[in-house]
């Protein structure tokens, strides 16, 4: 699923492969602090904010913000809905789950061989969805390329999730 989502991020440059973690860490801020709507089966969570609030938020200029959000906007992870005029709160409509950029960062991590911190996304992800497939499976293989082993089962406590 992510791949079809984050098609556009797989870039092996490496100004325009920092430049996505800029974007990503950037998501990951916004969509930590919008609030969920039960309701919508599309929109995971909703935040009204000024331009000048995002650039705060993302501690970067108002130009940096806009082309955060067209980016972000043009890979479809979120929604931004401008009201007129200067001031007035617009709507960011946030629609896909950070789990799914956590598990784009491990994959990334995981080819990369670093090893730590894909063990990092992985018990992430774990924490937060533990029905993303593989992810018990790859946190254990890098477990295994740290040397490290396990000795009483992870128990993870959102395991409700993805229930509905």
């Amino acid at each position: 699923m992510m791949e079809a989502i984050l098609g556009g991020l797989s870039v092996r440059n490496g100004s325009e492969s920092t430049k996505i973690e800029v974007f990503w860490a950037r998501y990951l801020k916004v969509a930590a602090l919008a609030e969920p709507d039960p309701g919508d089966s599309v929109c995971l969570g909703q935040l009204e904010v000024t331009l000048a609030d995002l650039a705060r938020i993302w501690d970067c200029s108002l130009r940096a913000a806009q082309e955060t959000l067209r980016r972000l906007e043009a890979l479809n992870l979120l929604q931004w809905l401008p009201s007129p005029g200067r001031g007035h709160r617009s709507r960011l409509t946030i629609r896909v789950h950070p789990v799914w950029i956590y598990e784009a960062r491990a994959e990334r991590a995981e080819a990369g061989e670093r090893w730590a911190e894909a063990a990092f996304w992985y018990r992430l992800i774990l924490e937060n969805c533990p029905c993303v497939p593989g992810a018990a499976e790859h946190l254990e293989a890098c477990y295994g390329q740290l040397g490290l082993v396990r000795t009483a089962p992870p128990i993870y406590l959102n395991s409700s999730c993805c229930a509905s």
